[in-house]
């Protein structure tokens, strides 16, 4: 079986700022607003993604050239198109695959994030790298034997 050469990348605080962080129209500097406001007016935290992560993305981007980029996310929220489109409008030329973890998906995201990474593997991927920004996947994906690298985009 040919191996697929892959990198692992979350997206919500390494791909883009963490949204609850960056809520578009949020300023507490102006006192008119309250956060419940403005919750009001933008929507929930988890319909949508917050601000590239330039860095990164062109990190992505360079990588996208030899390795597939394998996004996987527990934003079921949101659906698998919405951040498929998000991704693909960011980072069009790159190779990849996106998941998105299901509402009834019976564990937690970091265990469905390393199953999703067992499942792609007996399928001939082969991961180099993993950026996360939450410590209990770098954890698990390290302990699975896969470099990775706890991202701060922020």
């Amino acid at each position: 079986m040919n191996q697929i050469p892959a990198i692992f990348c979350d997206i919500d605080g390494v791909v883009t700022k963490k949204f609850g962080v960056t809520i578009a129209g949020y300023d507490p500097k102006d006192t008119r607003n309250t956060p419940k406001e403005v919750l009001d007016t933008v929507g929930a935290n988890f319909d949508r993604f917050g601000a590239p992560n330039e860095n990164i993305v062109r990190v992505l981007e360079t990588f996208g050239r030899d390795f597939t980029i394998v996004f996987i996310t527990g934003r079921w929220a949101m659906g698998l198109e919405k951040v498929e489109n998000f991704l693909d409008g960011l980072l069009p030329n790159v190779k990849k695959k996106v998941f998105c973890k299901t509402h009834d998906w019976p564990g937690t995201t970091a265990e469905f994030k390393v199953a999703k990474v067992r499942e792609l593997e007996a399928q001939g991927y082969k991961f180099y790298l993993a950026l996360d920004d939450h410590s209990a996947v770098t954890g698990l994906l390290h302990n699975h034997g896969i470099f990775t690298a706890h991202v701060l985009s922020d």
